[in-house]
């Protein structure tokens, strides 16, 4: 009998290396471990900013269109206002978002002349306040007192500041009596 193994003309056959080809294709793509879509997965824009989903609508019962009878009518019936009214609902909703919203815009806008104007009218203020103080001191402090008042340009309807003017001119014409209190005035008892 031959030896098979000494006279083999033939090298023997290799096995072919099951990674030699994988380094020369392109490498495999990532694939999802729950075998979900990537391109399926984007997240859907909605017009809604709290991102509320709308519930889908049920599906047609087909026993209940093939159905003939009074109660799949008054089903049918029943649905079809119901889907009115929601539609009703919807849009009434949409007019009342759309109000609310200019609402709003009117007033920030009104909100934002109102401190246009308190600001222009604060500034115009402190311009008066700061001429008055660069104004010269009267020396003498009734004048001082009675510019504090008003002077003698105030409204006279002020009852407070008429008061104080009159009590002010009497002190003036008469210093001796300020310092004398009126016993008379304060009641003998």
């Amino acid at each position: 009998m031959a030896d098979p193994f000494a006279a083999a003309d033939d090298p023997p056959p290799v096995a072919a290396d099951p990674f030699a080809a994988a380094d020369e294709a392109a490498p495999p793509a990532q694939e999802d471990a729950f075998g979900a879509d990537p391109l399926a997965a984007a997240p859907v824009q909605q017009d809604d900013p709290f991102g509320a989903v709308d519930p889908p609508e049920p599906p047609a019962d087909p026993f209940l269109a093939a159905d003939a009878s009074p109660q799949a009518e008054a089903q049918r019936a029943f649905e079809a206002k119901v889907a009115e009214r929601a539609a009703k609902e919807e849009a009434l909703t949409k007019e009342r978002k759309d109000k609310a919203e200019r609402d709003l815009d009117t007033f920030y806008d009104q909100n934002t002349d109102k401190k246009a104007q308190k600001q222009a009218s604060n500034r115009d203020h402190d311009d008066e306040l700061k001429a008055m103080l660069e104004r010269p001191v009267p020396a003498n402090p009734f004048e001082k007192v009675v510019e504090l008042i008003g002077g003698a340009q105030a409204d006279v309807d002020n009852e407070d500041t008429s008061i104080m003017r009159r009590l002010l001119v009497r002190l003036k014409n008469d210093p001796k009596r300020s310092n004398d209190v009126d016993m008379d005035a304060l009641g003998s008892s």
